[in-house]
């Protein structure tokens, strides 16, 4: 059994893999089997595998190379156990172990690295006792709640037994609220139950009564800074008693001038009630309408609902709430397909997510977005079909492999890298210069190519 040690630029251990077959790449985004989130690594960098009892190491065309002891590699190289494979600003190690070795069976295809330069931030506690308390976000999904079974535990009255989650695809951090009972706020501003929010580095968050600032891992929070100041209590207590003996000694002054003075004829008192004028309520609801369509064309589209679906039962007749409203029904129903999309695609299910992806309207504001997620969902799944075609042809060589492979090779396009094009026809011409049975069929997918 094969282990792979990698290590981030500060030689913090960032994860132990264990494998004994297959093959698996290595790169920047999702798609790979292992995620390195760094601008050091190329989005499909490297990729390792096992074939005949031994492991070896292919360059997938990356900006910043790979190394095996310290050595640039040009063609596949076979690294040994105790190798040091520099990949960006990572260090991999393999290692060879008997299975009573391993302390577990890590799958490879679980695993994501989290980079400290990229994305290492933390939670610091601040506003109460606890104030300084930290938590690292080092998982991609980091929960949190009032139970232990939750990443961060937060034993307090306001919080939900699963009240939120922090979550890291490769590029943002993302705030999810639960469907709490007291609410999770970032700035103030309270996340819709079940909604979303993007962090920024300097974020207050607040979870029920418990408050964070979110900031990254190297950064130095003085927890005093976010402590509101209060009033001497010393100085208070006087100030308060001054007050309750001016106020006593106003009612006895007041009495006496009372019972020392006929009784006023009675009077019927006017009310005057202070209403909002017209003009006032049209800006009120103006400055409703404007905020509910900024959230609109920021794509926040239940946020906007929020704050519309008061106004239609209030304003029926009001032309603009009504075609506000319409729209939002629109998107939302769009952004049903977009959401499904996302789940099935973090759940390497390429096809079926382009599908939903394709279900967005071409009217929808989600409509570039969508196209724009079919480009990158296509790439990995080019690259997922091209990996698992040259695994299985790695494994033992036929004329079907081979057949499989090149017609993995004519849907890669430009994003997947000339490179990666050249190392395919490299690895055809080889296999086409044996005298064995599946030589013909690398010879005509070389031509295949070559009239492309």
């Amino acid at each position: 059994m094969y282990t792979l040690i990698i290590e981030d630029q500060n030689g913090r251990s960032a994860a132990e893999i264990s494998f004994d077959q297959g093959s698996y790449t290595i790169g920047r985004v999702d798609g790979n089997d292992v995620v390195l989130p760094s601008n050091s690594v190329s989005r499909s960098h490297a990729r390792i595998f096992v074939s005949n009892n031994k492991c070896y190491i292919d360059d997938l065309g990356s900006a910043n190379g790979v190394q095996v002891d310290g050595i640039a590699i040009k063609d596949r190289t076979e690294i040994q156990r105790g190798s040091r494979i520099r990949i960006g600003e990572y260090t991999l190690f393999l290692e060879y172990k008997d299975q009573s070795e391993l302390n577990s069976g890590q799958d490879i295809l679980k695993t994501q690295i989290v980079s400290g330069e990229q994305s290492g931030y933390k939670l610091v506690r601040v506003g109460d006792k606890f104030g300084g308390e930290e938590f690292n976000l080092s998982e991609s999904s980091n929960s949190i709640g009032r139970t232990e079974e939750n990443y961060i535990m937060l034993t307090h009255s306001s919080i939900s037994r699963n009240h939120a989650k922090i979550i890291f695809n490769g590029m943002v951090f993302k705030v999810i609220d639960l469907n709490s009972s007291n609410g999770t706020f970032v700035n103030n501003k309270k996340i819709p139950g079940g909604g979303e929010a993007i962090l920024q580095n300097g974020d207050l968050l607040r979870f029920g009564d418990v408050s964070f600032v979110f900031v990254p891992s190297s950064q130095t929070v003085d927890p005093r800074q976010y402590v509101k100041k209060g009033t001497d209590t010393r100085k208070l207590f006087i100030i308060i008693f001054s007050l309750i003996i001016f106020i006593l000694l106003g009612v006895v002054a007041f009495s006496i001038y009372l019972l020392n003075k006929p009784a006023p004829a009675p009077q019927t008192p006017t009310q005057q009630t202070a209403e909002e004028t017209p003009q006032q309520i049209a800006a009120k609801l103006n400055a409703q309408l404007d905020e509910a369509e900024k959230y609109y064309f920021e794509l926040h589209f239940k946020l906007s609902l929020d704050i519309i679906e008061p106004l239609v039962a209030k304003y029926p007749d009001n032309k603009r709430i009504k075609d506000l409203n319409e729209k939002l029904k629109f998107e939302i129903g769009n952004q049903k397909y977009f959401d499904e999309a996302k789940m099935l695609d973090d759940n390497r299910k390429f096809e079926a997510a382009i599908g939903d992806y394709e279900q967005i309207d071409s009217d929808s504001l989600l409509y570039e977005k969508a196209q724009e997620e079919i480009k990158k969902t296509r790439h990995k799944l080019h690259l997922a079909v091209y990996n698992d075609a040259r695994s299985r042809c790695d494994e033992q060589v036929t004329p079907k492999c081979i057949e499989d492979f090149c017609e993995a090779i004519k849907e890669l396009d430009e994003s997947d890298g000339t490179k990666l094009l050249e190392e395919a026809k490299a690895y055809l011409l080889r296999l086409s210069k044996t005298k064995m049975k599946y030589a013909a069929t690398a010879k005509k997918c070389l031509t295949e190519l070559e009239d492309d």
